[in-house]
């Protein structure tokens, strides 16, 4: 699979947060809340319908996540907050106690990192 740009990889993610919220116990990620699937929270429309995954590309974009964790606990955290959770960067800022524009960087950070991770 062969990544053209950053919005796939964006995009990418938004399938990896879908699968993660879908009620997969075995991952580690809290199941969706019915009422969340109501509210946007700073997404377009189309990721309401993000894209469907496999397993195994699940499985190497979690693989890829837990690695950043490993070394970048903030931009992890930045990942799961936007994609699974589905928060806002105004809402991430809050809980990392910073500027809209340092969240930004920690997560646009955490999404080149796992880019180039997934498709080196």
């Amino acid at each position: 699979m062969q990544i053209e740009s950053i919005e796939q990889t964006r995009r990418e993610l938004l399938a990896w947060g879908a699968k993660a919220r879908s009620g997969l116990d075995h991952v580690g990620y809290p199941s969706e809340n019915p009422i969340r699937r109501f509210i946007n929270v700073g997404y377009p429309e189309e990721s309401n319908r993000a894209p469907e995954i496999s397993d195994e590309w699940f499985l190497e974009i979690d693989n890829a996540v837990t690695k950043l964790g490993c070394r970048y606990e903030k931009e992890k955290t930045a990942l799961v907050m936007r994609y699974v959770m589905m928060m806002s960067v105004k809402q991430i800022s809050e809980h990392f106690e910073c500027g809209t524009n340092k969240a930004n960087s920690i997560l646009r950070s955490a999404e080149v990192w796992i880019d180039a991770r997934l498709f080196e």
